[in-house]
């Protein structure tokens, strides 16, 4: 028997009376352990605890199994603090140099936080370090072991609030933000009753009490905005740790009501709230910190999320890169989004193109890739979302990408014109002359358009062929089969060259095959060129040069016949390299055009060293110039030359359409037994045709480029030839759109002959009641169509045949003729209007005075400017017929219900039952309604009076007006400095102010007396705002010109500011901006940017911006705003880029 105190010495008998007395207890290890807190009181000595520290420690080593962790864990084992004194392990946290522990973590973050209150707790319950350890001879994973399982925790703790208990009524006012802070919301932060306020649904109940039970929180979140940089770095890695062990309980909390009708309602928990809405993820790459919110971060694997994307830390992404179950706590419920999830598209557009302005160069083919992956993800969902708010673009402009900044509220505005990839050369034009162009994928095309035009209300338009209009040297372009071929007599090793672009690039080998290398050589020997000395296009009716980007080529694709248009006259080296990168584009093929520029560069250089004259490479030529051996070179040429396959296409068909129908099909059969030329000639004459004959149809077919042309050299007539090709089962000839083009180019150079005979032959029934409808229909000219057996007839119709139709169609309608003359329509049209401006005003008041003695409602057409209705006049067609005079001008206009029905169609007051005092009242009424309405384009009101901006004493009137608002406490308590959130990439549209009333834009269409009203209203305004701020001020630091006339100054030049004023720092120079509602914005002029430019680094010159809203209300309001140029405050503003420079801000 042995006893804890070994000086005891009691016989057996002794113990057992003791025992029964339960005055001793027999030694039990676990139960001692489980209460060795209790044993060793409230106060114990600090070397007692480390006295029963290190044998609980030596008794855990000897005795491991769970029933003693257990017991150890229950034990509340009394451990030594960093700050000298002792706790109870199961409060203690681990601290720095305890390895495998977050301690080196927590302990920064105490060092940098010793303000906080929450965190000051977890201070003051540190282990001390490792190295101080005072019982560090065993090893320390043993002692980490050990003390884990005594308590000790590891990391930031979560925490949770006692159990809350309000009536429903109050929860619903916490909700909707009307319930003041109560206490329990202290350790949350605002974070939590903001994400509440998001919470969809509503009460089950309207009474009763509901009980939350307790929401979870982390250690020191609600102070976490006030922390350094550095602490807040070292809090998300300690977030992101902590966030690892939580549940999903930890994240949700239930209002549950208590009673007998049952109800619940899930919130999110304190924990959750900043998860989501506080930047506590640290960025990369940062030398300061930069945190982010997990919806501005992206999960994705190795190689998913692009280079130039923003990503987290490595010291925290690596926490959750591997870890499954945390990326699905991040995502679903912290919003953070998977960059390769389909479903991400919409999110990822907007982050794009507001992360645009930030990609380097370097990095810009990443980007372009990313963005058109992102909109076939979009293109590709099956139910798409809207794309609401702002979102920026990323849109490409003279070749440069460059964000656009659009929304609904901002619609309309530049044409976006999107490509499919289908038109590269169209989207490269339009882009070199500065049209605003979007390249998507052919899938994702229609939901693109569909998403701008309806979500975001943009103008938006699809390149598509007829885009353009293109003029060489004053003509309309349309593709001819006379323009001169590229691959010509002489040039055709200009298809072989190209042909070795395959071998040459490294990135085109997987296309290096005998059929692509036939069918790129067939392509190419297609390619026609026209030179000319000027070419325009037009993009909407407007007109512009040739795009200098393009170095004078433009490549106009077509099926038939791809041409480069090129400026200057003749082949030479210098020409050659320039057409070399368009020619891609001309057969379809941009993915080849870089390739073709370097292969006819190199050659260039190789060749053009004595002469620029073009003349055919040698293999060896081409060999030194493309860097490959000669052998190769001749093996390449020598196949492309040779090949039979491309030898049939053109010979089948013309030997069948030349009278050997049976031999053709018979060659077609047997057409892979024949390996060169010599063979086929010898199959021919084996079918019968004659030696010397089937020799020259080899050599004639084999230098053949088109089918049309090879039917054009065998002399074959069109319909024969496309019979032949039909039978042959190959896809006949058609011209349809080259033929169409030529009748509308007839069409519009026959225009004033057609209208004339269209108006002649209506003349006689356009009093009836559809006459007018009638003759509009014809002068159209769109019954004037093509024959349909043109398209089986013609490869190309002259200008006689065309016309010959057109007169045969004119005939069928309107008979043969002769057609009389008379004055052209667009002539009558003119003269027509002229006289109608003139006589406007005269028979405005004879309708009013008519109207007004019938009771009858003045005709909308006579409401309006006299503009308006000339317009309709013109667009009705009545003025096309006769010119008129004054009395037949009225029965014009009655033709065209423009004149009101049941008034005689005279001018005559008389004839109307009126009287000359009737139009002299009418007369004097117009007069009173002019200035009536001059008076109010002069006029605003401001406060309860309304000031004309022409009148003498407007200041004085407007300083009366606004003198008792201006004067009052509430002005000067709603003004003062904004406070502004950063847009930060976020979707920004107008956003309201809390409590400064619905947001709207100003009038947009002033007159200058009223600019001029509401301007100095705003100065006025700012003045009295100024005055109190700076006790200094004085009249002349109103340096405006009109704040100069009001104080009766002689005025300044435009300096860029409103207000100069001196404090002790050096100069503070004030720009107004008077705004009659809250519309978001202020807009710069020239001056006013040069200004706040050259003052951007905040020196002794400083320049700001005076907001002042609601300018004509009691309700106005003086915004402090800083420069919008300066580096730490351009956040604050996004640049419009809608009318000058317009900056949107947000209210915080």
């Amino acid at each position: 028997m042995e006893f804890a105190d070994q000086t005891l010495e009691w016989p057996p008998q002794v113990v057992a009376a003791f025992v029964e007395a339960e005055l001793a207890k027999e030694f039990q290890l676990i139960h001692v352990i489980s209460r060795l807190g209790t044993l060793q009181g409230e106060r114990p000595r600090a070397r007692d605890v480390l006295a029963v520290l290190a044998w609980a420690f030596r008794m855990w080593k000897d005795h491991r199994s769970e029933e003693f962790e257990k017991a150890l864990a229950e034990g509340s084992v009394w451990v030594p603090l960093a700050f000298g004194g002792i706790g109870r392990a199961d409060r203690a946290y681990f601290s720095a140099g305890w390895r495998d522990t977050l301690g080196d973590l927590l302990s920064t973050l105490c060092e940098e936080a010793p303000q906080d209150p929450q965190i000051g707790v977890v201070a003051r319950n540190l282990l001390p370090n490792w190295q101080d350890w005072p019982l560090a001879s065993e090893r320390l994973q043993d002692w980490r072991d050990f003390l884990r399982h005594a308590g000790v925790k590891d990391g930031l703790p979560c925490n949770r609030t006692e159990t809350i208990r309000m009536q429903q009524w109050q929860w619903a006012y916490l909700k909707s933000g009307g319930l003041q802070v109560q206490a329990f919301e202290k350790n949350l932060g605002g974070s939590w009753r903001a994400e509440v306020a998001r919470v969809q649904g509503s009460f089950g109940y309207q009474s009763g009490e509901y009980v939350i039970s307790g929401i979870p929180y982390l250690c020191g979140q609600a102070g976490y905005a006030s922390l350094s940089g550095p602490a807040r770095s070292v809090y998300g890695q300690l977030a992101i740790h902590a966030l690892e062990q939580l549940s999903r309980s930890d994240l949700l909390v239930e209002l549950r009501r208590e009673g007998a009708r049952y109800d619940v309602q899930r919130w999110p928990s304190g924990i959750a709230a900043f998860l989501r809405s506080a930047d506590w993820l640290p960025a990369a790459g940062e030398d300061d910190f930069l945190g982010l919110r997990p919806d501005q971060c992206w999960l994705g694997g190795r190689g998913e999320v692009p280079r130039f994307v923003r990503k987290i830390d490595r010291s925290v992404r690596e926490v959750f890169e591997s870890n499954e179950k945390l990326q699905q706590v991040l995502s679903k419920e912290l919003g953070m989004l998977r960059w390769a999830d389909a479903t991400s598209a919409p999110a990822r557009i907007a982050a794009l193109g507001s992360m645009l302005v930030q990609v380097p160069e370097s990095l810009l083919d990443d980007f372009r890739k990313a963005y058109r992956e992102a909109w076939q993800d979009y293109g590709e969902l099956k139910q798409r979302p809207v794309l609401k708010g702002e979102v920026t673009l990323a849109v490409e402009i003279k070749g440069r990408l460059v964000p656009m900044t659009v929304s609904k509220q901002l619609s309309g505005g530049d044409v976006i014109y999107v490509d499919d990839t289908s038109h590269p050369v169209y989207q490269q034009v339009l882009s070199s002359l500065g049209y605003r162009t979007l390249e998507v994928t052919e899938r994702a095309v229609t939901a693109c358009v569909t998403a701008l035009q309806t979500d975001l209300g943009c103008n938006v338009k699809l390149i598509q062929e007829g885009i353009l209009k293109i003029e060489t040297d004053g003509k309309p372009f349309a593709p001819y089969e006379e323009d001169v071929l590229l691959v010509d007599k002489g040039r055709e090793w200009i298809a072989d060259v190209a042909v070795l672009v395959l071998e040459v690039s490294t990135t085109l080998t997987n296309q290096n095959t005998q059929r692509n290398r036939q069918a790129l050589s067939d392509a190419i020997r297609r390619v026609r060129v026209r030179f000319a000395e000027r070419v325009t296009v037009a993009v909407d009716g407007q007109a512009s040069q040739l795009p200098v980007e393009l170095g004078g080529v433009l490549p106009v694709p077509n099926s038939e016949l791809p041409t480069i248009i090129a400026v200057g006259e003749g082949f030479d080296w210098v020409t050659l390299t320039r057409l070399a990168g368009m020619l891609a584009l001309a057969i379809g093929r941009p993915n080849l055009m870089d390739a073709f520029r370097f292969t006819f560069v190199a050659l260039a250089n190789e060749m053009s060293r004595e002469s620029l004259e073009l003349r055919a490479p040698s293999d060896e030529e081409l060999a030194r110039a493309l860097g490959r051996p000669v052998s190769r070179i001749v093996e390449l040429l020598r196949s492309l030359r040779a090949t039979t396959p491309r030898l049939m296409i053109y010979l089948l068909p013309v030997l069948h359409a030349i009278g050997y129908e049976n031999e053709a099909i018979a060659l077609a059969e047997s057409a892979e037994r024949v390996n060169d030329d010599s063979e086929v000639v010898a199959a021919l004459v084996k079918l019968g045709v004659g030696s010397l004959e089937a020799v020259g149809l080899v050599e004639k077919c084999r230098q053949a480029d088109t089918l049309n042309g090879v039917r054009r050299d065998f002399d074959i007539a069109f319909r024969s030839f496309n019979r032949s090709l039909g039978q042959l089962g190959y896809k006949p000839l058609a011209f349809h759109e080259h033929l169409a083009e030529r009748l509308a180019l007839q069409l519009d150079r026959r225009r004033g002959d057609l209208e004339r005979i269209v108006r002649n032959a209506h003349r006689s029934t356009v009093d009836r009641d559809d006459g007018l409808a009638g003759y509009l229909a014809a002068l159209s000219l769109a019954w004037i169509s093509m024959p349909v057996d043109w398209v089986h007839e013609y490869d190309d119709v002259d200008p006689g045949l065309v016309n010959g139709e057109i007169d045969r169609q004119v005939a069928a309608r309107f008979g043969s003729g002769p057609f009389a003359s008379g004055e052209p329509p667009e002539q009558l049209r003119q003269k027509n209007r002229q006289l109608l401006a003139s006589l406007t005003d005269e028979l405005r008041r004879l309708i009013r005075a008519w109207c007004r003695k019938k009771g009858s409602t003045i005709p909308e057409a006579w409401t309006g400017t006299a503009e308006a209705l000339g317009r309709a006049a013109v667009i009705s067609g009545t003025l096309d017929f006769d010119r008129l005079d004054a009395d037949s001008l009225v029965q014009s206009l009655r033709r065209a219900n423009l004149w009101p029905i049941g008034m005689a169609a005279s001018r005559h007051a008389l004839d109307h039952g009126l009287s000359a005092i009737d139009l002299q009242i009418e007369e004097q009424e117009e007069r009173e309604r002019q200035r009536r309405l001059q008076k109010a384009r002069r006029s605003v009101r401001i406060g309860n009076a309304d000031i004309d901006g022409g009148e003498e004493g407007w200041f004085e009137a407007v300083a009366s007006a606004m003198g008792e608002a201006l004067d009052s406490d509430a002005f000067h308590k709603r003004s003062g400095p904004a406070n502004l959130q950063a847009f930060e990439g976020e979707s920004r549209g107008k956003f309201a102010r809390s409590g400064g009333g619905a947001r709207g834009d100003d009038p947009q269409y002033l007159s200058q007396e009223q600019r001029d009203l509401i301007g100095f209203a705003g100065e006025l305004a700012a003045y009295h705002y100024l005055r109190r701020k700076h006790r200094n001020l004085r009249p002349d630091h109103w340096v405006s010109s009109m704040g100069r006339r009001y104080q009766g100054l002689a005025p300044l030049d435009d300096q860029g500011f409103d207000f100069k004023v001196s404090d002790a720092k050096g100069t503070i120079h004030y720009e107004v901006k008077a705004h009659t509602g809250d519309p978001g914005y202020v807009e710069l002029e020239r001056s006013q940017v040069t200004e706040a430019v050259s003052m951007r680094n905040e020196g002794g010159n400083r320049w700001r911006i005076l907001y002042v809203a609601y300018v004509r209300t009691g309700a106005v309001t003086v915004l402090e705003l800083p420069n919008p140029y300066t580096s730490h405050t351009a956040s604050l503003f996004r640049e419009s880029h809608r009318q000058g420079v317009r900056f949107a801000i947000r209210w915080a």
